[in-house]
């Protein structure tokens, strides 16, 4: 576990912003109380800069700051859209480029902690729910999107300096009940790349190249390095990779999961 997220996308600037500083801070509190020790950090709905921090000691800041990135949304299928029977139209690169061209700058723009912490989006878009009334299904959703979409936005987001990112949904599951979200229906298909069914898509298949790029960029260094153990302060076991061959100097972190019972293990 390398975070925890405090709270999801309470924005700092509200009309009203009474009792917003010390709901964040009973929270962060609670949670340091029942032992969590590794850093906090907060979703942000859009790059706003809610909860970077302040010169004023009475204002709440997280450790971390981190925001969401979606960039294509599917006609109709937006909160007040419309529903329609129309085939989706083809998205428009212009959009896409808007929205993501500049995120770099942007983040460091906000200045305060932003300056130095790492880029990180804890939801990086992947697909888009579906909500009641629409004719189409996840399937129209998934050739919306398209299969190359999920590898473009990671690796613009890469190329930008993003070091931390976590994709929105990478899985698809079912929705039960009111549970993930009461826009949606039974499916929360979400046109992930692997989808509700457990079927692995193209889309994956994609991202997962895309995601591997720059473990090939240093293939030479991680296969002249070496595994030493340690123990972090954290709860999970940490194992470094200490890389230094002749010509390089360095250390590397690689993390994966363990048994399901076990959490994470970084190695």
């Amino acid at each position: 576990v390398v975070g925890f997220q405090v709270d999801n996308e309470l924005f700092e600037r509200k009309i009203i912003p009474l009792g917003l500083h010390r709901h964040m801070y009973d929270l962060s509190l609670a949670a340091r109380n029942l032992g969590v020790t590794v850093p906090f950090f907060h979703d942000d709905g859009l790059l706003w800069g809610s909860w970077l921090g302040s010169s004023s000691p009475s204002k709440y800041s997280v450790d971390m700051y981190g925001f969401n990135l979606y960039v294509i949304f599917a006609p109709g299928s937006v909160w007040g859209g419309k529903a329609t029977d129309k085939q989706f139209a083809a998205w428009n690169a212009k959009d896409f480029v808007k929205m993501v061209d500049g995120i770099e700058t942007g983040f460091r723009g906000l200045g305060r902690s932003a300056l130095s912490s790492p880029i990180f989006i804890p939801e990086l878009q992947v697909g888009w729910f579906n909500r009641w009334g629409l004719a189409q299904d996840f399937d129209d959703l998934y050739h919306f999107y398209g299969e190359t979409f999920s590898q473009l936005l990671f690796a613009s987001v890469v190329a930008q300096g993003c070091s931390m990112a976590s994709m929105y949904t990478f899985c698809g599951g079912t929705n039960w009940g009111a549970l993930p979200d009461p826009d949606v229906y039974t499916s929360y298909d979400y046109a992930a790349p692997l989808r509700e069914y457990r079927h692995p898509s193209s889309k994956l298949h994609l991202l997962r190249s895309g995601v591997l790029q720059p473990v090939r960029a240093f293939e030479a260094e991680f296969a002249t390095s070496r595994a030493v153990e340690d123990r972090a302060p954290l709860a999970a076991r940490v194992a470094s990779i200490d890389g230094r061959p002749p010509e390089h100097e360095g250390i590397s972190l690689l993390a994966k999961h363990r048994e399901s019972d076990r959490g994470v293990q970084l190695c």
